[in-house]
């Protein structure tokens, strides 16, 4: 399942892109309950956000059925989860739909933070949802409006990201700076909410964390879509790359950054990283980086490697 390139075939023999099934959903409120099976190399969230992209370009119809799969299906639960979530909110306020989200909850998904705090001086109780919605899109004045109702800034959503990370990820700058002081960068929450930034390829909140001593540390014992500079490399962020190794990455993850670089046919990232001394002669899971981009079919890795 989410496969895009058998979808696109379908719909080039005629496939109803709008076609519901017996369960009434159609393909565009399916694809977050998929479980990716047919992807099992990509990242579960990145795959449901691709499906997503494909179906809406061309022309699938939103409906609040997308909406609610989006915010409860199985495979849409890591660093795509709030950006997707506002996606198909502002799509389907654009179109005249009805979200069925709470007045206060739309305000704050939609980022309208001057509307969101005029309805939060109405309420007593907060729904935590809006809580994690307001570290994504808000701002440092209705966040803080929030946590004077009683919530607690160390929440985590159903993802286990706290507050931190989800502002991280999702690129919130203003809420970023505000939460910093109230966690431990230098430990496990610092590294976490880098992970989640450099994953979503969050330049700015990237920069901002590691400026401010976030921890940073490799991940050798994962896939290499866990550990920090592999991500950045698959991202094809070089600036990340470079901010990585002049703070300090360790050195024990050097290989699984050549691997990504030459799988993704990053070749600047991959001419950066001989330039600061990373052995090209190294090997991950029994491959070298030149064994990754042949296999890849990566021919300007492969020239730039076959040359060391």
């Amino acid at each position: 399942m989410g496969n895009v390139n058998l979808c696109k075939r379908m719909l080039e023999k005629g496939a109803n892109i709008n076609q519901k099934g017996k369960n009434g959903f159609m393909p565009l409120d399916c694809c977050f309950l998929q479980d990716n099976s047919g992807n099992p190399d990509e990242k579960r969230e990145f795959a449901v956000e691709k499906m997503y992209n494909f179906l809406i370009e061309h022309n699938a119809e939103l409906s609040t059925n997308t909406l609610k799969n989006a915010r409860n299906g199985l495979s849409n639960d890591g660093y795509t989860r709030y950006n997707i979530i506002q996606k198909i909110v502002k799509q389907l306020v654009r179109s005249g739909k009805k979200t069925n989200l709470d007045s206060m909850m739309e305000a704050i998904v939609l980022g309208d933070n001057q509307k969101f705090q005029l309805l939060i001086k109405k309420v007593n109780k907060m729904d935590e949802k809006c809580l994690f919605f307001s570290a994504a899109f808000g701002s440092q004045e209705s966040l803080n409006l929030i946590l004077k109702k009683g919530m607690d800034v160390t929440e985590e959503d159903g993802d286990n990201n706290n507050l931190l990370t989800i502002a991280a990820k999702s690129g919130n700058v203003d809420v970023l700076k505000y939460l910093m002081p109230k966690f431990n960068l230098s430990g496990d929450d610092g590294y976490r909410a880098l992970l989640a930034a450099i994953s979503n390829n969050q330049s700015e909140t990237s920069t901002i964390l590691m400026k401010n001593k976030a921890k940073i540390a490799s991940n050798t014992t994962d896939t290499l879509e866990g550990d920090m500079l592999s991500l950045a490399c698959m991202n094809g962020n070089l600036g990340i790359v470079k901010l990585l190794v002049n703070n300090g990455y360790p050195k024990d993850g050097y290989n699984q950054a050549l691997q990504m670089a030459a799988q993704y046919n990053r070749v600047e990232i991959l001419r950066y990283l001989i330039r600061v001394k990373f052995d090209v002669n190294s090997s991950f899971n029994e491959e070298t980086p030149l064994g990754t981009a042949s296999f890849w079919g990566n021919i300007d890795c492969v020239k730039l490697l076959g040359n060391r």
